[in-house]
Formats: structure tokens, sequence, C-alpha cells
């Protein structure tokens, strides 16, 4: 998953914008800030989309003249889970007692700044009826 990201001068320094996630706009004084501050700007962004309990949108491909922020690949996860969770209308509760944990488990688990392990991700894609699928590619 990687989401365009669209870097402008802007007075003294530049702007960075999301056209797939709005909500996430920022700033720097150089272009590598910009860029390292529009990760953050990015998940936070995914944050506000999961208490909003809406869907997070997902990147729309080959956009020209834009650069790339990739989540990090539990990210992935957690953003194809939730996203399935938003889709097939089940609760953080509800998946919770599917999964035979506390809510406060599946919140962790879903947040973007905390670390979890893949297999707790692909125990609760399970407990929907999903599988998470991986591939290694040439970096």
């Amino acid at each position: 998953m990687k989401y365009a990201v669209k870097i402008q001068k802007d007075g003294a320094g530049y702007m960075a914008s999301f056209p797939d996630i709005p909500e996430a706009l920022t700033g720097g004084d150089t272009v590598e800030e910009t860029l390292a501050l529009a990760a953050d700007a990015l998940k936070t962004a995914i944050v506000g989309y999961m208490e909003l309990r809406k869907g997070v949108p997902v990147p729309t491909p080959g956009r020209r003249g834009y650069q790339a922020i990739a989540l990090p690949e539990v990210m992935q996860a957690k953003v194809l889970l939730w996203n399935e969770m938003v889709r097939g209308k089940v609760s953080k509760s509800e998946l919770a007692r599917r999964l035979g944990k506390t809510e406060s488990y599946v919140r962790r688990m879903l947040d973007p700044y905390e670390n979890v392990t893949i297999n707790s991700l692909s125990e609760a894609a399970h407990a929907l009826k999903k599988r998470i699928s991986m591939e290694l590619v040439t970096a």
C-alpha cells in the first residue's frame, strides 16, 4: 500500500498532501522533512478514520508527478483488517468476542502506533473468515 503524496513549494517551505487521504496535510522546511512528517500525518489520518468508524481509503495506483509513502507491512494489514470490519459491520467488541480477547486487546492491535505481531493480525483475519496474504519482492 503506497499512498501518493504531492510535495509542493509553500512559501519558504514545503506542503504535503495526499489525494486519497485529504485529511493528511503537513508541511516542513525541506522536502526530506516534509516527507517524514507526511508519513506521520498519514498514520494520524488513518487513526481519525478508525475513530470515526469509517473505512480507510485505499491508495489509487499510478499517479504521475507524485511521490509515494508506503505503509509498513503490519500497518497495511491493520488497515485491511479494519476495512473488512467496517464492510462486515463487525465492532471491536464483536471481534474481541470472536477472538476470546478483550476489547482493549483489539483496540491496541488496530492502533497504528502499537507494535503487534503479524500472527495476532492473522488470527483476527481468520475470525473475520479472511486470511492475510503476503509476497516477497525485490526492493
